[in-house]
């Protein structure tokens, strides 16, 4: 099954944190090539810790790119979603090796909060989202 694009399906936020296992990362400094479990994401709608996991240990979400979001003030949440939106797609071929609108991989985005971008964040970090899997989705051409 082909799952097309959402942007936005979580947000970035500048308060306390998620506990779980694994290696915590800041929502907002995660890095290409980090993997973590759907469990980490917890049940809220912000996030502001992430409990990254070896990509060789069962995932199921990959960081491919972590675009800069070119506004020169918060554009407003439609803005963001637009912006990121044409970002992920744009960078998903030159990691995964397949034209998104081929691929049997989901992508989706973290954004910044509005309060996130005030102090500072002003990336979003586009999401690989797979089945649980044990590798890296990157070249996998999937």
């Amino acid at each position: 099954m082909i799952r097309r694009f959402t942007a936005a399906a979580l947000t970035l936020a500048a308060a306390a944190g998620l506990a779980a296992c694994g290696s915590a990362t800041p929502a907002d400094g995660l890095q290409v090539g980090q993997c973590f479990t759907e469990e980490a994401l917890g049940a809220g709608v912000e996030v502001t810790e992430i409990e990254t996991v070896e990509c060789t240990q069962p995932h199921e979400h990959e960081v491919y790119a972590t675009p800069a979001l070119e506004f020169d003030a918060w554009p407003g949440e439609g803005q963001i979603n637009t912006a990121a939106l044409e970002a992920c797609i744009a960078e998903f071929e030159g990691y995964v090796g397949s034209p998104y609108e081929t691929s049997t991989v989901f992508a989706w985005a973290l954004l910044p909060s509005e309060e996130g971008w005030a102090s500072g964040d002003t990336s979003a970090a586009c999401i690989a989202e797979t089945e649980t899997r044990s590798s890296s989705v990157e070249g996998s051409g999937e």
